[in-house]
């Protein structure tokens, strides 16, 4: 896997010399967007010409404020947890906000790596850090966007430390969950993997009340109802901006690959990542056992395909599904289901080695055009993603059938 890596990213660095020198295409471009992306007074708010374009798109006035743009897209309780970042440009000035919210983005990527590294020998540590974090596609996209995902990276790997552990803090499961469903409220879907306990004290509270905190902060900060019915038509009008054809931006929806396949439906990018987490759920239950490691890697890369829509700075989530590696353990299901199970991950990881590289492969290497040609790479990487994760759903879903079924399996896990 770090030899795979490294070979990936040195390759990477030749194909963007390509790129630049020899067809005069912007190799950055075609991984994430123009870095000319507007939105801001360059002048007094951006960095030569870029102007980290969603968090430009995200500024507001006051909490109380109507949301205008693409900010509608977004939570308004997320703006709790940007009001740091607007404190500072008030009182530093835009470009003050603008650093102190990157710093916050990297703290939030490159913590889950530092924390399972400790130990390792600083060599091996930076080579951890550098490979999977500094010089992944997820983290340099996320940046350079400028989007509240990459803060989602650490609470996400900290809620998974707590379902590796068994956790019984009812609270701090909901906390997490609270924060991750008010900076993209598809982190819901994660929050599925609760019901895995048997204990309801353990689940009701922690699936329940992040949704009620997202709809009651739409309705205190966004004028009632309104704000709810404005975030479900926004989302709904976003999700059809982006045909499946589109060559341009590159999206790493499960969609993409149906495309691909010939089946151009919109409820594909929804249902296939969600099938697998209800499967890991069902067999939990019925296994009475904490999901394990690969369970919540599936499900870590469920997020990263989900949706119609998903852009490549959604890969930042890898960084998860990597710092959960260290976690990793046999669990003893020497059964067919289990078999599969255990392969299906090896599919995943070939995905995230792949996402993790910032390699580029566009249908024309030749012509000037402004806007540079797909990204085939990340369709090779989501096809690994895409297959890892219905394999290991469908072994789990063999594997809950033979737990239902079968008492001897039953008693043997009571």
């Amino acid at each position: 896997m770090w030899i795979s890596s490294a070979a990936l990213l040195a390759l990477s660095v030749l194909v963007w010399w390509s790129y630049s020198s020899y067809f005069d295409r912007s190799y950055s471009s075609l991984l994430v967007f123009a870095g000319n992306d507007g939105g801001c007074d360059s002048a007094t708010q951006g960095f030569g010409l870029h102007c980290w374009g969603d968090y430009a798109a995200l500024r507001f006035e006051s909490l109380f404020a109507p949301p205008s743009g693409p900010e509608a897209l977004y939570p308004l309780g997320g703006r709790l947890i940007r009001l740091p970042f607007l404190i500072t440009e008030m009182l530093f000035g835009s470009r003050a906000g603008v650093f102190v919210f990157l710093l916050a983005c990297s703290a939030s990527c490159l913590a889950p790596l530092i924390l399972i590294s400790k130990g390792w020998n600083l060599a091996e540590r930076n080579l951890l850090v550098m490979l999977f974090g500094l010089f992944s596609l997820g983290f340099m996209a996320s940046l350079d966007r400028g989007n509240t995902i990459a803060l989602t990276v650490s609470p996400l790997f900290l809620l998974c430390r707590e379902l590796l552990r068994e956790s019984k803090r009812a609270g701090l499961l909901t906390l997490y969950g609270v924060i991750l469903i008010l900076l993209k409220p598809q982190m819901f879907v994660f929050c599925l993997v609760y019901l895995s306990f048997r204990n309801k004290g353990q689940f009701i509270f922690p699936v329940l009340a992040p949704p009620v905190v997202l709809i009651t902060t739409q309705m205190l900060l966004g004028g009632g109802m309104g704000g709810v019915t404005s975030l479900i038509t926004s989302a709904g009008s976003w999700s059809q901006s982006l045909p499946s054809s589109a060559l341009y931006p590159t999206n790493l929806s499960v969609n993409k690959i149906a495309y691909v396949l010939g089946y151009d439906v919109w409820w594909i990018g929804y249902v296939v990542p969600v099938v697998p987490i209800i499967f890991i759920v069902i067999a939990c239950w019925f296994g009475r056992q904490a999901p394990d490691s690969r369970d919540l890697i599936t499900t870590t890369m469920c997020l990263t395909i989900f949706g119609q829509i998903s852009y490549v700075y959604y890969s930042v989530l890898t960084i998860v599904a990597v710092s959960l590696l260290g976690s990793m353990r046999d669990d003893g299901r020497n059964n067919a289901a289990g078999y599969y199970s255990r392969h299906s991950s090896n599919l995943v990881l070939i995905g995230v080695v792949a996402l993790n590289a910032p390699l580029a492969i566009g249908n024309s290497w030749v012509g000037l055009s402004s806007l540079p040609a797909s990204n085939m790479w990340s369709l090779v990487a989501l096809l690994f993603v895409s297959l890892g994760v219905v394999v290991h759903g469908v072994s789990r879903m063999l594997e809950s059938g033979a737990i239902f079924f079968s008492d001897e399996i039953v008693e043997s896990n009571c």
